[in-house]
């Protein structure tokens, strides 16, 4: 199971990789693999986040969930203070607004992958030729209802 979901993910970052013409500056990835109690693969997660190739003032997010063993419940969440969100791709997934947050939820049974694509768009024109992507989180919510929450931090992107 370890390998197949290790090959499933550089498949994807490769894919998203190659299809940008400048990875160094348009792309930019964070993820962790988390370990349960009994150090056994719990679940893992990666967001990507591109410049559109078309428009480098609007981004691309694509978030990916694979999941272990028992069945677990995630929630995604997107501020929107600067800029707003258009789902692309919401398999199994519930999308919902709070204030200034836009969010998509699922519950991921055994062994199953999970991915979102979104774009963000600012809502006014980038200042000093960078667009950046408000914070976001991700709460996961195991078999054992412990909530953890991952927090990925304002990222900035120079427009080309």
């Amino acid at each position: 199971m370890k390998r197949v979901t290790f090959f499933l993910f550089l498949t994807m970052i490769a894919t998203t990789g190659f299809s940008q013409h400048n990875l160094k500056d348009s792309t930019y990835s964070s993820g962790e693999t988390v370990q349960n109690q009994f150090d056994e693969f719990a679940y893992q997660y990666n967001r990507i986040v591109s410049q559109d190739a078309d428009d480098p003032s609007k981004l691309i997010v694509v978030f990916v969930f694979i999941n272990g063993n028992s069945t677990t419940a995630i929630q995604y969440r997107q501020e929107t203070v600067n800029g707003d969100v258009e789902w692309i791709e919401t398999e199994h997934g519930r999308i919902g607004t709070e204030r200034i947050v836009e969010t998509i939820s699922a519950t991921v049974f055994p062994n199953r992958i999970i991915s979102w694509k979104y774009s963000y768009t600012l809502k006014t024109k980038p200042k000093d030729a960078k667009v950046s992507l408000d914070k976001s989180a991700l709460l996961v919510l195991d078999d054992n209802l412990r909530v953890e929450k991952k927090m990925f931090p304002v990222k900035e992107f120079r427009v080309k």
